[in-house]
């Protein structure tokens, strides 16, 4: 059983008010949020806020950091909850699963933005890392992420999907500033296959069951242990390297 979302930490090393606002404007694009429902005859945008709205998140995320003399420093923080396609949930469902996991950022503004321009929906929070109750910076480490990612599979237990049970910790991948910087323009193949590996080493006992869950996903694995990386064919027929999964479960 592969386990319905994955959930992870996006870096961004330019911490600042311009980066802050690109990233809110990528997000928000409606060419990537915008859901038209045939039943009802009419679209939706599927972007909301938490603690704050939308259109006018940048500036509150502004003010919060002024207020409490804050505006320095980490400005925002950015997290994506991702879904294996055929998931079996609708756009509406996969936006509220986000709402709901942004919960957890408790007197924090966020914005939740669900991505369907592609098969591979994912919801992206902004997080403002100020405190808008407190003024207290959001601290959020590895075991911090790690309750994150059981809230987002305890959620989408609850919306009826697939999860696995007891959770086991996915292995944490994330992308450079150049790849991020990729993403940001539109192409998340990295993101993708960042996502499917962790997918696939939580339910992977043995190198081999690893390759063949990769398969699964659309992805060739030419893996060969003396090599320090692994090769990957993506779907559309690409070959990226990435180092082998270092994860106790894969022998």
């Amino acid at each position: 059983m592969f386990v319905t979302a994955t959930f992870v930490a996006i870096p961004e090393k330019t911490q600042t008010a311009t980066a802050m606002k690109r990233v809110l404007d990528y997000v928000m694009q409606d060419k990537k949020t915008m859901f038209y429902d045939r039943e009802n005859d009419r679209s939706y945008k599927l972007v909301s806020g938490q603690n704050c709205i939308p259109k006018a998140a940048f500036n509150e995320f502004l003010a919060t950091k002024h207020r409490f003399n804050k505006a320095k420093g980490v400005f925002f923080k950015q997290y994506v909850q991702s879904f294996k396609p055929d998931c079996g949930a609708t756009p509406q469902q996969i936006h509220q699963i986000g709402l709901e996991t942004a919960k957890a950022f408790e007197e924090f503004e966020v914005v939740v933005a669900t991505h369907i321009d592609r098969d591979h929906w994912h919801n992206h929070f902004v997080v403002n890392s100020v405190n808008s109750e407190t003024g207290l910076k959001i601290q959020i480490n590895e075991k911090g992420l790690e309750e994150l990612r059981n809230r987002s599979d305890q959620i989408c237990q609850q919306f009826g999907l697939e999860v696995l049970t007891p959770y086991q910790k996915p292995k944490q991948r994330s992308m450079n500033q150049r790849e991020y910087r990729t993403a940001i323009r539109g192409d998340s193949k990295k993101l993708r296959l960042m996502n499917a590996i962790d997918m696939a080493v939580v339910h992977s006992q043995s190198k081999e069951k690893f390759i063949e869950n990769m398969k699964r996903l659309g992805y060739g694995v030419k893996w060969i242990d003396r090599y320090k990386y692994i090769t990957y064919t993506t779907p559309d027929g690409q070959r990226k390297k990435e180092n082998q999964p270092n994860h106790k479960n894969i022998a």
